[in-house]
């Protein structure tokens, strides 16, 4: 059998593929690094050469999440060809979609772990990240002359805030969310529900 040798750069961005994918397939309490190792087929000294533990394997997780999440964040903002109305539904859709993706097995998970530390970390990149876009979408609608609230960047994050809250508690439909967001934003009836 020919032994594969990879690049140092190559091999950590395995690790932290396999561990992502067994995150989701079994939680990540159930996931041990010896599963991962199993799957790529190396020692388990090799995962302690490039992650000191397994937190900081989910953390590198993590931020893999985030960083895709920002990059599809910024394509919708910067989307010449999809219109205002357009470009908020299509960030609310990727909003609940990555909290789908991300939010409650993970953060539930972390909070089983009793993990502070890697919570505050999840919670302080959505809320950058959302405060930056969020604004950046504001700042399109005020200049279009389509938002006309004296705080929307602040209106919008707390319509987001209060709709995560209700989801966590009930089943929310797509539609609900988007008028809840019309209704937010002042924004004409129908104009995100077509």
């Amino acid at each position: 059998m020919t032994r594969i040798i990879k690049t140092p750069q190559e091999r950590k961005a395995e690790i932290i593929t396999t561990a992502r994918e067994l995150f989701a397939e079994n939680g990540i309490e159930k996931t041990k690094v010896s599963m991962i190792v199993k799957k790529i087929g190396v020692a388990q000294g090799l995962f302690y050469y490039y992650f000191k533990s397994k937190d900081y394997v989910i953390n590198a997780v993590i931020d893999q999440v985030f960083t895709e999440m920002e990059c599809k964040m910024d394509a919708i903002v910067n989307n010449k060809k999809r219109n205002f109305y357009q470009k908020l539904t299509d960030y609310v859709d990727l909003y609940f979609e990555s909290i789908g993706q991300v939010g409650p097995q993970i953060i539930q998970e972390i909070d089983l772990l009793s993990n502070a530390k890697i919570y505050r970390h999840i919670e302080d990149d959505i809320r950058e990240l959302n405060k930056r876009v969020v604004k950046q979408l504001m700042e399109i609608g005020t200049k279009e002359g389509i938002i006309n609230l004296q705080y929307p960047n602040e209106m919008f994050l707390m319509i987001l805030s209060g709709i995560c809250e209700v989801a966590y508690r009930m089943t929310v439909s797509r539609e609900m969310i988007l008028k809840l967001v019309e209704q937010g934003l002042n924004l004409k009836i129908g104009s995100l529900t077509g």
